[in-house]
């Protein structure tokens, strides 16, 4: 049984479908009831092929590269234990 089509946004513990139909594939996982749930804020996506069903985030994080610039913020220091 598929509770959620291809494309819809889901919320984290969310039910996608069951365990049976599609195994979890990208951040999703099964829950006690057999159910194929969500862990992040996304969309659906079915693999057909693969029977698998994936949630792509709404949001990417970018990946820091050597040589980028980076604005931080020192918010707490620790004196080093030996």
């Amino acid at each position: 049984m598929v509770f959620v089509r291809d494309g819809e946004l889901v919320a984290p513990g969310e039910p996608i479908c069951v365990q049976e139909e599609y195994a979890p594939g990208e951040n999703a996982k099964v829950d006690e009831d057999g159910r194929v749930i969500s862990i992040i804020l996304g969309r659906v996506f079915y693999d057909k092929a693969g029977r698998t069903v994936s949630v792509k985030p709404l949001k990417s994080r970018e990946a820091i590269r050597i040589g980028d610039q980076v604005l931080a913020q020192v918010r707490e220091l620790q004196d080093k234990i030996a």
